[in-house]
């Protein structure tokens, strides 16, 4: 690794030999507006802060083009009767700036003046959602320490996202499982956006198979979405890929934690607005192996990801994304392993090796028709399958004629066909419907098995077949007065596995009675099914077995949130949020002793959520806290965020009225994130940024000693469910790097120092049955990651 470190450095150094006068790059795009009976004419757009003041107009085609100078820049869109707009971006000469703007109007009323305030950079893309979401921007992923160029890392910045496990990254939000995430990227759903696939339901991972390089500014959902998303209890990630430039083809290449990645995008032909975006990655850690060097454990993954998009007609636009991953890593748990990880090794009396093999495809095409000015109309069709096999061995390590032997084996595979339509109609810009439908085929094949006695001859799941899931929502927006807007919608959804079906209101109120100050409210009813293999589960009886859990019914929640922004100065906000999630007919064993939930499944950064069977839907939960949020948006070349959470989270088993807490209930959280840019002469910048965590830890339960002694296995203290708490997660990242622009090209180096304090932060438990204790599994201290990447066109 430090050869490849002194390799990247020493290139870098000698790029950046030569000194260049300023240099500028083209920042091009359209101006649209989204009331249609409003028109764009001669729309503004600077740079903000410039002078001499850089600026145009957009032309008769409503588009525009000026060239700006290279650097972190803040553009500003104007309009006569619409709300100005701004967009963070950074200019480099390696690649064009696209911006496509759709811009509200305003209402200004005299003798009784209502004024609107500017853009506010923290509401989330979709305008159905009035709380509980916001959006984020690629530079974000990038630039906050420790987020590596993954979403699901970078969102844990945000309120209410609770960091468990720095091996994965799963998403917790606000004491809910990670499995009620639920993934989209351009309108598809997806099971899990992750290389290393550990199975059915896991929706986190190690590497994210998703490639920011190609990303748009999204949407992250945390609570009480609108209707055109459902089956999801937790919150939803909605991604945009961006398109590729029409106008000049680009290239880029970067190397660090996401591995060795290629990447180009252009135009098919200059006579039309059609393009391309493509890239490919590879693992470094195997590339290091077969040039020779020494890597324990070495994860293999390659991805690549390919978006076309089409102009048909002036209506007419079809575009096609496909994505490819696969990967796999094998190890053995033995005295090195136990060694790394801080676990004492001495008293087990076996090895264990472990195998991940996953394989990801996602195919899809939207086509997009304008009616009218009015109306449009969105399709998808789109295939996904997962393919995911797990094998776990042991071998008795006293023994020296011992041999591996298969201890338990998991081997799925699932493909998905979908179709969606949805239509958006908009009488004015006072109202708008949108409606759509939704439909899945679900073709599986599930098998897991163990070494076990319990399962009939050690089966635990053997299915194949196919079920279907339709859903419709529609959901309606009037806006009152510039400062009053309503909301109101259903989803339904029904699963013919079982015949099982939801109907879910959900609406919202969002009052904005001065400038810079806004009020909102959303809230209904939300439900998922289970992670499918579930349903399958085999239950021994006499006569061999049976499916105990076919029956299952959704997981519901009735959610609420309300929130109260203030935007006190440019680029300067406060807001302060509350929720209350009331969650039912959860999974839960059919035992009134039991304290088994379904709400924490795949909780605490497990890698494999685990089965059980005789499950029945009478399981509650409660979700509650408050957030406050402190953000200055990147201007003047640095950017703020702080916030801190109080929550609370406990669940039932629905036969009594015993209330525990779940695993995720730390009860707080704070995270800062800052960052500066120093521009410098000759196109150089440089930039440091941080970022601190500090939550309460994760639950865990007593074991009853003298009983787990009697027995030989343990015994958990059935009255005190998760009465017990890990110590709390801490971590300081600080990121820093430089940026050159050259004539042709750019460059970039970055250097995150991840877990600067080199606290050991705890991976998991085991219980020691022979010192009577629990035994903690730490994550590794500090350590040090290096990303270089180059934008070069011709």
């Amino acid at each position: 690794m430090k050869k490849v470190f002194a390799l990247i450095f020493t290139c870098s150094i000698a790029l950046n030999i030569i000194a260049q006068d300023q240099l500028t790059q083209t920042v091009r795009g359209s101006v649209t507006s989204i009331d249609p009976e409003s028109e764009i004419f001669n729309a503004s757009i600077f740079v903000v802060g410039s002078d001499p003041l850089i600026g145009t107009t957009t032309d008769q085609n409503n588009e525009f083009s000026f060239q700006v100078p290279t650097g972190r820049q803040v553009i500003e869109i104007s309009c006569i009767g619409f709300e100005t707009k701004q967009f963070d971006v950074l200019v480099t000469s390696g690649r064009e700036v696209i911006i496509d703007a759709a811009l509200h109007t305003s209402s200004i009323q005299l003798g009784d003046v209502e004024v609107v305030a500017q853009y506010d950079k923290s509401k989330p893309i979709n305008s159905l959602s009035y709380a509980g979401a916001r959006s984020f921007s690629v530079e974000e992923t990038y630039r906050f320490a420790s987020s590596l160029g993954d979403p699901a890392r970078m969102v844990r910045s945000f309120a209410g996202v609770t960091p468990v496990n720095d091996s994965r990254n799963d998403i917790i939000i606000r004491g809910n499982s990670p499995i009620g995430v639920q993934w989209i990227i351009d309108g598809i759903e997806i099971a899990n956006p992750n290389h290393f696939n550990t199975g059915v339901g896991m929706t986190g991972g190690q590497v994210t198979l998703l490639n920011t390089n190609l990303l748009s500014n999204s949407d992250f959902h945390l609570s009480a979405w609108p209707a055109p998303y459902g089956n999801a209890l937790s919150g939803i990630f909605d991604l945009n890929v961006r398109n590729g430039n029409n106008k000049k083809r680009e290239f880029w290449l970067q190397a660090g934690y996401n591995g060795v990645e290629a990447g180009a995008e252009g135009y098919f032909s200059k006579k039309s607005n059609s393009s391309y975006l493509l890239s490919y990655r590879y693992s470094i850690p195997d590339l290091m192996r077969k040039m020779g060097m020494k890597v324990p454990f070495v994860p293999k993954y390659q991805d690549l990801t390919l978006k076309t998009d089409f102009e048909l007609n002036k209506k007419n636009t079809l575009s096609i994304l496909g994505i490819w991953g696969i990967s796999n890593i094998n190890f053995t748990f033995d005295k090195e392993m136990a060694e790394a990880f801080l676990v004492d090794d001495e008293n087990s009396t076996f090895y264990q090796r472990i195998e991940v093999n996953s394989i990801a495809n996602i195919l899809g095409a939207t086509h997009k028709v304008k009616f009218s000015p009015k109306t449009e109309l969105k399709s998808t069709v789109s295939f996904v399958r997962s393919d995911t096999r797990m094998p776990v061995d042991t071998m008795n390590k006293v023994d020296p004629n011992a041999k591996w032997t298969l201890f338990w084996h998991e081997s799925a595979t699932e493909n998905k066909y979908s179709a969606y339509s949805e239509l958006t109609h908009r009488f004015s810009y006072k109202s708008r419907i949108i409606g759509g439908v939704k439909y899945d085929l679900y073709d599986f094949n599930y098998l897991e098995k163990t070494s076990g006695n319990y399962y009939h001859d050690g089966i635990i799941t053997d299915e194949k077949g196919k079920f279907n899931l339709f859903r419709a929502y529609a959901q309606y927006v009037h806006n009152l007065s510039s400062k009053f807007s309503l909301t109101g919608g259903v989803f339904s959804m029904y699963k013919t596995l079982n015949d099982k079906y939801s109907v879910e209101p959900r609406g919202g109120i969002k009052y904005t009675p001065a400038k810079n100050h806004t009020f909102a409210l959303s809230g209904g009813l939300y439900s998922q099914m289970q992670p499918r293999s579930f349903y399958f589960v085999r239950t021994p009886t006499a006569k061999g077995f049976e499916y105990s859990n076919k029956n299952l019914d959704f997981s519901r929640s009735a959610q609420l949130d309300i929130f109260y922004d203030w935007a006190f100065a440019p680029n300067w906000h406060t807001k302060i949020e509350l929720y209350y999630q009331h969650l039912y007919s959860i999974p839960v064993k059919n035992d009134p002793d039991s304290y088994w939930t379904m709400l924490q499944a795949g909780g605490a950064g497990d890698n494999y959520i685990q089965r059980e069977d005789n499950l029945v839907s009478k399981g509650t939960g409660r979700n509650y806290g408050v957030e406050f949020t402190l953000e200055k948006f990147f201007s003047k070349n640095y950017y703020i965020l702080f916030n801190s959470t109080f929550y609370n989270s406990s669940y039932t088993n629905g036969f009594n009225n015993k209330r525990w807490r779940t695993i995720f209930d730390g009860r707080y959280l704070m995270n800062l994130a800052s960052g500066y840019e120093f521009n410098l002469k000759n196109n150089w910048t440089i930039f440091a940024d941080l970022k601190s965590s500090w939550a309460g830890g994760t639950r865990y339960t007593p074991i009853l000693v003298e009983e787990s002694e009697a027995i030989g296995a343990i015994v958990f203290d059935t009255d005190n469910i998760n009465s017990l708490k890990l110590k709390d997660y801490f971590r300081v990242d600080i990121r820093f790097g430089y940026r050159k622009n050259y004539k042709r090209f750019s460059s970039e180096l970055a250097i995150d120092l991840q877990n600067l304090t080199n606290r050991r932060n705890i991976m998991g438990l085991s219980y020691d049955l022979q010192k009577h204790k629990y035994v903690e599994m730490l994550l590794p201290g500090f350590t040090p990651m290096v990303t270089y990447k180059v934008y070069f066109s011709l």
